[in-house]
This record gives structure tokens, sequence and C-alpha cells, in this order.
């Protein structure tokens, strides 16, 4: 009996993509809670403490009968995190209430850094002209390269060239650094493919600090800038940052599975893959 399982995307024309689900390739970071790991937005480190009560004690290595350990963690900032609309509006939206399907097409484009001035590109909020910034240019030269004839990924995964490697985003710590961030433009040029998933390999779509603005939040999930309540039903969409993709995989066209647990909170920590997928 084969152990091989699939799951097959239907596209226009009747076309079927298949992904063989036995052979996932990880783009989340595993979070160390005693080790070395990832910190963004001056957030304090994820911890796990073995849970004490009278002369039980929650850790087998202590002469406890089991582990038993209690977890502090700050999503936005301790690593691969997923999150919703619910991030900046007044309402409690929440993303496992959203996400409600785990397996989407993806397109995987691998992206240049440059600098803000040298993009010729803007961003509505506090910002400096050296700061490295992701493009429309460079996200339009990248999808021309891959030669597809047409958008069919509900995702985005947007890998960096050449600012985090894979061992460095698991204990790399980004707070004061004014890691990469998108442009006005390149948040445009991805809405107009009406995304429903983004994923990037830095912590955050906006820049670290710009007086809370939040300009690229605001435009991807359909807010005016400024606005703190919903209008409407919330987004679907949901954005992932702080993955990170081992090794130079190719280009292309994939299956994206986003896990998350069922955190009722506007984000949670997740675990996206990628899976190779075969036409038929």
């Amino acid at each position: 009996m084969s152990s091989q399982i699939t799951l097959s995307f239907l596209l226009q024309g009747k076309k079927r993509l298949v992904a063989d689900l036995s052979q996932p390739i990880e783009i989340g970071i595993s979070l160390d809670f005693d080790g070395e790991q990832p910190q963004a937005f001056f957030l304090p480190r994820a911890e796990s403490t073995a849970f004490c009560a009278g002369s039980f004690v929650g850790d087998t290595r202590q002469g406890g009968s089991v582990n038993c350990f209690s977890l502090r963690l700050t999503p936005h900032g301790n690593g691969t995190h997923t999150e919703c609309v619910g991030h900046i509006v007044e309402e409690r939206v929440w993303i496992h209430s959203l996400l409600r399907l785990s397996f989407f097409p993806a397109y995987l484009l691998r992206v240049p850094l440059e600098s803000l001035a040298a993009s010729g590109e803007t961003y509505a909020a506090p910002h400096d002209p050296q700061d490295r910034v992701i493009s429309s240019r460079a996200l339009q030269l990248a999808w021309d390269a891959l030669g597809e004839a047409e958008d069919i990924s509900a995702a985005w995964v947007l890998q960096t060239c050449g600012y985090s490697d894979a061992i460095e985003a698991h204990r790399r710590v980004y707070s004061g650094q004014v890691p990469p961030y998108l442009t006005d433009q390149a948040i445009a040029w991805l809405l107009q493919r009406d995304p429903l998933h983004l994923l990037v390999d830095i912590p955050s779509i906006d820049r670290e600090e710009d007086a809370g603005i939040l300009p690229n939040h605001h435009r991807f999930w359909g807010l005016p800038l400024g606005q703190r309540t919903l209008q409407g039903p919330p987004s679907p969409r949901t954005i992932t940052e702080m993955i990170s993709v081992q090794g130079q995989i190719p280009e292309g066209l994939y299956g994206l599975e986003i896990q998350i647990p069922a955190f009722l909170q506007d984000a949670a920590p997740s675990r996206p893959r990628l899976y190779p997928l075969s036409r038929i």
C-alpha cells in the first residue's frame, strides 16, 4: 500500500495541480524556549517554566513524574506568526475564526532589497531614505522571471535576497535594527492580484518604528489610514511574518499549508509549509 498522500488544486481550464503531502518544506521558525530565538519590536523572549504546586514539580529532570510547562510568548515578536485584521482594530477579531482553510496555492518569489531612495517609491509613514525595502519593481521582476502565464495563487511567499539565512533567522534580534519592509507601491502590486495570504521573512510588512501608522497593514486589510474600527465584515486576508525559507528551493508555484493553534487572539504562532506541485 502506498503511503503517499496527495492534495489537488483545480485550476482554470480544468487543469489540476497535485501536492505530495508526504514531502513538506518547512518555512517556519522552530522556537527554542531554552536556547537561541528570534526577537523583534523589543518584546521579551519567549519562556518555558516548569509548573510547581506544593510537592509537585512539572519537570522529570527535577524528579517530577511528568513534564508540565507553562509558556509565555508574544507571537508578534517571538518567531513565525500569522495575524489578522484584529491586530489593528478595536473589535476583537480572531485569527482562528478567519483562517478556516489550511491549504492554498502559493507563489514563492525571491526578491532583492534596495534602499527606499534607490527604489524611487514611497512609504506613507516616518521613514529614512536609506531604509531597505521590498519594492514593486523587485516584485514585478521576480514575477516576470517565472514566466508564468496566469495568476492562480491565493498566497504570496516573499523571500528577501541576502538579508537573513535560515540559521541566522532562528536567532536574530531584530529590535532596533530597522528591518526591511514593503513600499506603498509593493503593497499596491500585491493587492492588484487579490491575495488571500501574504508570507514574509521579515518581522513586519511595515517599518519597525513608524509612529504607529502601519500603512501597509491598513491597506492590506482594506482600512483607511488611521481607521481603528471595522467598516464592514472583517477582511479574510492574513499576514504571516518572520518565516524562514531554508536553502535555495526553486521559485514558483507551490501548495501552501498554514497551521495555527485554536487561539482566540489577533495573532498566533504558526507553522507554514510548502509542498511541490505536479501538473496532471
